[in-house]
């Protein structure tokens, strides 16, 4: 075991984490002009967050089952793009339904990032594994902040369209990655 954190790797999976949870914090700064240009009753609009909520929490377990049982080094950048791409296309999407299901896809990107992350967030700790779990989470709670700070401004800017533009640094991180991913794979 590694004495201690592997800076390069956990900066790596830390803005993972961020990029996961900047398109999960993306969402509760587009809510209010999604339920403007559909008009939605405070039932839809907060099944648009159950459906973000479900499907990037309460299955989990079984991206953490199949890490466990094959190895799914690959969700790592996929998540992250997913995550991303699926909040972009939900913020301009032409009508409620698509957006419900455009937010289940990025939640579903959200749920398989964050086992495999975890799992070697935890390897790249080596045996300070509390300090490394907090660095990689200060990148989730970074990005959940970023998020609606980004959201907002973009949507005001270009309207819902500007959504889009979320994906970007999500994309930009998948890519890094992707290309990490012969590295990061030394420490499982």
């Amino acid at each position: 075991m590694r004495a201690g954190i592997d800076k390069r790797a956990m900066t790596l999976l830390s803005a993972g984490h961020l990029g996961t949870d900047f398109a999960n914090g993306a969402l509760p700064a587009l809510l209010p002009f999604l339920v403007d240009r559909f008009d939605l009753s405070y039932t839809l609009a907060a099944t648009v967050m159950l459906a973000s909520t479900v499907s990037s929490s309460v299955i989990q377990p079984l991206f953490g089952l199949w890490s466990d049982r094959r190895g799914a080094i690959w969700l790592l950048p996929v998540g992250v793009a997913t995550a991303g791409l699926g909040i972009a296309f939900a913020a301009d999407a032409p009508s409620y339904w698509l957006v419900l299901l455009l937010v289940v896809v990025s939640g579903i990107g959200v749920a398989a990032y964050h086992p495999e992350g975890s799992k070697f967030a935890a390897y790249a700790s080596g045996a300070r594994r509390a300090s490394g779990m907090s660095a990689f989470s200060i990148g989730g709670n970074v990005g959940f902040a970023l998020g609606p700070v980004l959201a907002t401004p973009l949507v005001v800017a270009f309207g819902l369209r500007g959504g889009f533009l979320l994906a970007l640094p999500c994309l930009a991180i998948a890519a890094a990655l992707f290309a990490a991913v012969p590295f990061l794979r030394g420490f499982a």
